[in-house]
């Protein structure tokens, strides 16, 4: 008693010290509104799903990968026409060139365009490919003398040599067969399907063309996704091309902007809706009574002044983190409301001060529950909980200060019908079996509940987007094959390939290493054919062919070829030949990482292989959503376990009392319960939001519980269902601001507090005083 005494002495003088002090309190509140106002309009809020996963976890490096490198980042022109003689002309190719040169030409955004398989006819791309041949392979690919002349003859006479005798007599030798080989690999596991007799990337009905281009600016960025589209969309309007074509812009950047447009929508239809919606409700509830405007003021203005130090103290902040404020608001709405009802009675700064211990108590469990949100290691939730837990504690804060001065002289409180109420004394039984069958029936739902970790569940861009992306595979890609990716990091290319090579060649795996071997094994077969007796081969290869009747000199061209080759190997690491396809499987990120891709057949088994080789990210369409709703149970789980302790042991040190303790938390627990069961009932998944919402829940019904059982053991019975009544009138208008919205990161969470609110007073306000009793008697 006598600390309790100190509590509320200390308290009072605080109060007091604030209340004689008015105009400076005023003035310091205006001065940070404004720095507020200026830090939030001036903020760049981001809405990056890649910060709703836990930090380190394998989903986040895959997301990090795909933002950071330029195999992922790009855009993609597709020309289309009836008939395939608009392609033909030399004004067609004409205008592709330039159009592909132009775009080079934009720089930074644009990093490299590519509309051609191969420049040139395809014996000077042989010949470009051949100058590679000293750094592919070794001299022991190199047949005997007479065996490469009877092989080189018996070629000529096959029927399927014609048109390709000068093809035979620059590789007799078949040197670049393990390059073929590779490249046939590529194809096949890949399933990319083009026309081979046109240097243009264009599909074998030579209908379609498609113009790569790699970006900078990530997918994931909707201010990059802007600037992409102020160069692309001039350059293809004035290209010039006939008619005829019909050209279609592939931008992934632009379910980025509409993304964001739709969360910045959703946030001001939130703003709207608070603005509007909350102070209707005090103003009916309170009748008219002008200042009860004060109580939803006060959470806009600790609202906004967090959002600012949000803004400061997160580099990044995130859209979701602010737009969760409409149930905040509310429910830091319901401080105001008892602070109402205290001041509005005799003796109100007496009542105040006796009212505070169970405000604090309230207060301190929903601040540590997302004070817990900070060591969470999933950003955006860290976010959440700091933008929740300041709000509420400077909501507290400012109506302690703010309110008591305007609210002094009493005025009528409003009264609610108590009839649910009576009928509770009247029927105790009934009311324990209708929460036992609820129970019952609650927990025969949950096994059908499921969790959606995908997240691109929130994706909320138009279905159009899908179906221009999916034009793409449609054309290029065999049917019926599928291939994922699997990325090998370095801090350069060597390392990258060399980490890559451990899977080449393995069955249904293709790795860029067979087409681009690493620096030091190119130098080691450099090395080898220096010591190759070339001359010495080139003498006994003319005598055996002078025997089968071949020219003197034939060989000569094969030989010369091969002898530049060695002395003077060529500087580019990419032949020109297969940039198109290598160029995009070993890529430089904006972080400066290598990485060196392979693609696979995607399968359980091929997938367990790749996972065996060390520093591997596998990015497919069934192994990314799987990691992450591993990642983020582990993620989340921790801080809902963490969370929900702090709120148990922080009422079971209030009141002192198991007993009390237990009844105070069983609002929680039914709550929680019941919201689960109609989930699994309506078929609602278990998402981010509806996690994080859960936890947020957790310390939202106990403030219902600690209040309800703090009124009966104090003979407040009455006056606390209206208290608690109105307070889950102000929550749920907090949560019906978000519940609408259209994107499933508000609206999942909005719904899953407006059914966990109304479950937990409920429970509180008709079961508890039940249990209550009969526990007394």
């Amino acid at each position: 008693m006598a600390a309790a005494s100190e509590v509320n002495s200390f308290l009072r003088h605080i109060l007091l010290f604030l209340l004689r002090r008015p105009l400076a309190v005023g003035a310091l509140l205006v001065l940070a509104l404004a720095a507020a106002l200026f830090a939030v309009f001036r903020a760049d809020f981001e809405n990056d799903i890649a910060r709703m996963l836990p930090d380190g976890s394998e989903s986040a490096r895959a997301y990090r990968k795909i933002a950071d490198s330029a195999m992922f980042n790009k855009a993609m022109i597709l020309l289309s026409a009836d008939s395939p003689a608009a392609f033909s002309t030399p004004e067609f190719a004409e205008k592709c060139r330039a159009l592909a040169e132009r775009l080079r030409r934009c720089r930074p955004e644009i990093l490299r365009v590519d509309c051609e398989l191969f420049r040139g006819t395809p014996m000077e791309s042989l010949s470009a490919l051949f100058a590679y041949v000293p750094l592919y392979t070794t001299p022991a690919a190199m047949p005997p003398a007479p065996e490469l002349a009877r092989r080189t003859m018996k070629q000529l006479l096959l029927p399927s040599s014609t048109g390709r005798a000068a093809m035979i007599q620059l590789d007799p030798a078949g040197l670049l067969s393990p390059v073929y080989g590779a490249l046939n690999r590529f194809r096949s596991i890949s399933g990319f399907s083009a026309a081979m007799d046109s240097p243009f990337l264009m599909t074998e009905d030579h209908r379609h063309l498609l113009i790569n281009i790699e970006t900078s600016l990530p997918v994931s960025n909707p201010e990059s996704g802007r600037r992409l589209l102020a160069v692309l969309e001039p350059a293809l309007a004035e290209a010039g091309f006939a008619p005829e074509i019909k050209s279609e812009l592939i931008l992934p950047h632009r379910r980025a902007i509409a993304n964001e447009q739709v969360v910045k929508n959703d946030i001001g239809l939130v703003t709207l809706f608070s603005v509007i919606l909350l102070p209707l409700l005090v103003i009916f509830v309170y009748r008219g009574d002008p200042r009860s405007l004060l109580l939803p003021a006060v959470p806009f203005l600790a609202a906004l002044l967090t959002a600012a130090l949000t803004v400061l103290i997160f580099p990044r902040p995130q859209l979701f983190a602010i737009g969760i404020g409409g149930v905040i608001i509310g429910v830091a709405l319901d401080y105001g409301i008892h602070i109402y009802s205290a001041m509005n009675t005799r003796g109100p700064l007496r009542n105040l001060c006796r009212l505070l211990p169970p405000l604090l108590l309230s207060m301190a469990t929903s601040c540590a529950a997302f004070g817990l949100f900070l060591f969470s290691p999933m950003e955006a939730i860290r976010q959440l909980g700091f933008f929740a837990g300041t709000s509420l504690l400077l909501s507290l804060i400012l109506m302690l200060v703010l309110l008591p001065p305007v609210l002094r002289g009493r005025r009528t409180v409003p009264e609610f019908p108590l009839g649910p109420l009576e009928n509770s004394r009247r029927h105790p039984c009934m009311i324990i079996v209708i929460f036992a069958a609820a129970a019952l029936l609650a927990m025969l739902f949950l096994p059908r509940l499921q969790i959606r970790a995908d997240v691109r569940q929130y994706d909320m861009s138009p279905a159009s987007y899908d179906e221009l992306e999916r034009k793409v595979p449609a054309l290029f890609q065999t049917p019926g094959v599928e291939s994922a990716m699997a990325l090998f990091g370095g801090e350069t290319r060597d390392e990258a390939l060399r980490h890559a090579s451990a899977v080449a060649g393995q069955p249904e795996i293709f790795s860029v290493a067979e087409l681009l071997p690493p620096e030091e094994l190119r130098q080691k077969h450099l090395a080898e054919w220096r010591k190759f007796p070339l001359e010495q081969y080139r003498a006994e290869l003319r005598s055996a062919g002078k025997k089968l009747g071949f020219q003197d000199g034939y060989f000569d061209k094969f030989l010369n070829a091969l002898a530049a080759s060695v002395q003077n190997p060529p500087d580019e690491f990419v032949p020109p030949p297969l940039r198109a396809a290598a160029d995009r499987l070993l890529v430089q990120g904006r972080s400066g990482e290598w990485n060196a891709a392979a693609l696979y057949r995607e399968s359980p088994e091929n997938e367990a292989r790749l996972l065996n080789t060390p520093g591997v990210t596998l990015i497919s369409r069934n192994h990314i959503p799987r990691i992450m709703a591993r990642d983020i149970m582990r993620g989340i789980l921790p801080s809902a376990f963490a969370g929900l302790a702090a709120v148990i042991l922080l009422v079971v040190c209030y009141f002192r009392s198991a007993r009390a303790a237990a009844s105070a938390l069983l609002p929680v627990v039914l709550s929680i319960l019941f919201t689960a069961g109609l989930f699994g009932a309506v078929g609602k998944g278990i998402n981010i939001p509806v996690m994080a919402a859960g936890i947020i829940l957790c310390a939202l019904a106990v403030d219902y519980g600690v209040f309800v059982i703090h009124a009966l053991r104090t003979g407040r019975e009455r006056l606390v269902f209206r208290a608690v009544t109105l307070s889950a009138l102000t929550t749920l208008a907090g949560g019906l601001t978000v519940a609408f919205t259209r994107h499933p990161m508000l609206s999942d969470a909005g719904c899953t507090l407006i059914a966990g609110i109304f479950f937990a007073w409920a429970s509180a306000v008709f079961l508890l005083p039940v249990l209550h009793r009969r526990s007394e008697s």
